[in-house]
């Protein structure tokens, strides 16, 4: 028999723990995990009186392997279906559609982010500045703001790559 260690009780470790078990050979898995809970970035958080899955990607339920997986480990009867796959952002307290053709939370146009950003936020959006020379590395949120403005980062960008990446657009590398 295999002994395993596994450093880190994440998703990926869990993943990896649960597919050594399928292998031919028995195996002992220990799984080490320096925090006081596995799944890593998965949890679920109070969000305006709702509770909500969080963390980098969640699960995208409508993948067939991701519902295997759920399955095969006993836990379909907890699966479940979000009510609709369309993204939502909160703005001025008003919950609002993700503007459609929307690129990394980019939208194709100025008028697709109505609603969402004021009338001089929508007009800085329909002027880009020049996109600027990378000469080192910036963030997504740094670079974005030089030629959309800030309002783009901070109301478009920052919810979809934190709910993506479970990162701050200002921190992620572009």
């Amino acid at each position: 028999m295999y002994r395993i260690v596994i450093v880190g009780g994440g998703m990926a470790g869990l993943a990896a723990a649960w597919e050594l078990c399928q292998g031919p050979r028995p195996v002992e898995i220990v799984v080490l995990e320096g925090s006081d809970r596995v799944g890593g970035k998965l949890r679920q958080e109070q969000i305006a009186g709702h509770l909500i899955d969080v963390g980098a990607e969640s699960m995208l339920a409508v993948r067939p392997e991701a519902r295997d997986l759920i399955a095969h480990i006993g836990a379909a009867a907890l699966l479940e279906a979000p009510a609709t796959n369309a993204a939502s952002i909160l703005a001025r307290g008003v919950l609002r559609p993700m503007p459609p053709g929307s690129l990394m939370g980019i939208p194709r146009s100025a008028a697709d982010a109505a609603g969402i950003l004021t009338a001089p936020e929508l007009a800085r959006l329909e002027r880009p500045e020049p996109v600027p020379a990378l000469e080192h590395d910036v963030s997504v949120g740094d670079y974005v703001a030089a030629v959309l403005g800030d309002a783009v980062v901070d109301r478009l960008v920052e919810p979809l790559l934190g709910g993506v990446y479970a990162g701050h657009a200002r921190r992620i590398s572009l």
